[in-house]
């Protein structure tokens, strides 16, 4: 089987019909899906069931509660997938109908591990837009993943969507577990960390285009204003200490992962001025984050004024940012 397509759902009723027919409709016809619901408490359960009536290339798992977190279920799929090539596909997401065979191309043209895809933005009401596409130069190409990991740092690059060799897509799992779980995943945040790995790891990576549409969705948690969106501070830290303990303190990575963190700091102490019902939790954590800011690693690369306020120290910092806002 050549691919193995993973999909985590959870509460996804109102866009999965429309990611299952994106599927159906493909021009390459050898995948299975491996769609784990998370504890659904809406119609997915059904919708699943349905369609695995309709097509046994769908393997379904239903997990008896939600995990709380997009990595666990995804983990799952990815460990019981028997295809060569790991596919990512979310719930609420869907591609073009020559997606997986465009992946395919890409991949037999190159020899690469990974092919990565474009990314569109999918709104309600609008047609898709370009959100995520490389330079015209990477296209074709084989590129060493070592070289193009700085790419996911500060702001993504590349889109993170495509195929992956299942034995390296099964490595990064295990090289997750032993470079960022000291504690268990929290959330989708950490899915990022894992594609990064990915890139890292891989001998080669190409890019193709081939479409993924990506859904923005207003109250999805990685776009809502709400405690689970802060744990995106913790994947940062983690991601930090990663590129720390990997390449050094003074290396290029670690500085563009503390200056993501940085950016994302200013972000979250933002909202806490803007919100001011967000949970002790929310606080403590952006304290947590800002401590670990190392502003000497981010010298030059940030805005001098807002390296200078952080200098001043968390309670200053907050407090200036709140009048800032009210000016």
């Amino acid at each position: 089987m050549r691919f193995s397509i993973v999909t985590p759902a959870y509460n996804a009723a109102a866009y999965l019909p429309q990611m299952l027919d994106s599927l159906r409709a493909q021009s390459h016809t050898d995948w299975e899906l491996r769609i784990v619901d998370d504890g659904s408490t809406d119609a997915t359960f059904s919708i699943i069931a349905e369609a695995v009536e309709a097509d046994r290339r769908i393997k379904p798992r239903y997990l008896p509660e939600n995990s709380g977190s997009c990595y666990l279920p995804r983990a799952i799929a990815m460990r019981e997938a028997e295809g060569e090539y790991i596919v990512n596909i979310d719930a609420d997401d869907m591609v073009a109908p020559d997606y997986l065979a465009t992946l395919e191309r890409a991949l037999l043209t190159t020899g690469a591990d990974i092919a990565y895809a474009d990314m569109l933005s999918l709104r309600e009401g609008r047609d898709p837009e370009p959100l995520l596409s490389m330079e015209e130069k990477y296209y074709g190409e084989c590129l060493p993943g070592a070289g193009m990991f700085p790419l996911t740092l500060d702001r993504w690059r590349v889109s993170g969507v495509g195929a992956t060799a299942r034995l390296l897509a099964l490595a990064s799992l295990e090289a997750f577990d032993a470079e960022f779980a000291e504690r268990k995943p929290r959330g989708i945040f950490d899915n990022e960390n894992l594609t990064r790995l990915d890139i890292l790891m891989a001998e080669s990576v190409t890019f193709c285009k081939a479409n993924y549409f990506y859904r923005e969705v207003s109250d999805s948690v990685s776009r809502h204003i709400s405690p689970r969106r802060f744990e995106l501070l913790d994947a940062d830290m983690d991601l930090v200490e990663f590129c720390r303990h990997r390449f050094g303190a003074d290396s290029e990575a670690y500085r563009l992962s503390q200056r993501q963190l940085f950016h994302h700091v200013i972000e979250f102490m933002r909202f806490l001025n803007r919100y001011p019902t967000l949970p002790p939790a929310s606080h403590d954590l952006t304290r947590k984050a800002f401590e670990a800011l190392d502003l000497r690693a981010v010298k030059g690369i940030v805005s001098p004024r807002y390296r200078l306020l952080m200098k001043a120290g968390y309670p200053v910092a907050i407090r200036l940012l709140r009048l800032r806002k009210a000016k």
